[in-house]
């Protein structure tokens, strides 16, 4: 018995490190070309591995990139979540901001090259309809409109904001960023919604 839990904790490593060295050459890739560019060939020689590995867990290199977004969002729906209130808003950009941090190497992928948009537009979209419903609480008298408008100009700031962060090599720390988006969007959000 012990035997063979020792083989599959054997082999769930090197499933854990072949994961993580395709993810670094991918990642080494998408900064010099587009997803789109990239062949499963060139991705394999990269990471010294066999194209029957990689085929094992993904059908293209798309497939890992996805993957890996995947595990960003999983990390930013985790801490949305958290937020129940405007109250808890300061906490929540933190954490996410901080997320966006610890995931630097694929947010600087996803913000900074010809990556496929649609991953990205995706990850600022993933708290939309929590923050709409929110902000019907937190402003009654809202209309729908102006919270599609609030929720628009936010997300397109925000991501403004991140872009800029990213590509510039991530300068400021990750509490600046955070104190930044909350400082803009609350102004934001009470300049809109202060006559409702």
């Amino acid at each position: 018995m012990n035997e063979r839990k020792n083989i599959s904790i054997t082999q769930d490593r090197r499933v854990r490190r072949t994961h993580r060295t395709l993810r670094d050459q991918l990642l080494k890739l998408l900064k010099i070309k587009p997803i789109l560019k990239i062949t499963v060939s060139e991705l394999c020689e990269l990471a010294d591995l066999n194209r029957s590995t990689f085929y094992k867990y993904y059908s293209e290199p798309k497939d890992l990139l996805r993957q890996m977004a995947n595990e960003l969002f999983g990390d930013l729906e985790k801490n949305l979540r958290c937020l129940k209130s405007m109250k808890s808003l300061p906490d929540t950009v933190r954490a996410i901001v901080q997320t966006i941090y610890e995931h630097r190497d694929i947010c600087n992928v996803l913000f900074s090259s010809d990556v496929d948009m649609e991953i990205v537009n995706e990850m600022l979209f993933i708290s939309h309809d929590h923050n709409t419903a929110l902000w019907k609480k937190e402003f009654p008298s809202a209309d729908i409109i102006q919270l599609e408008y609030l929720y628009t100009f936010m997300t397109k700031g925000i991501r403004g904001i991140i872009e800029r962060w990213v590509t510039t090599g991530f300068e400021q720390e990750p509490r600046y960023i955070a104190e930044l988006i909350e400082s803009l969007f609350l102004h934001g959000a009470n300049a809109l919604l202060k006559n409702s």
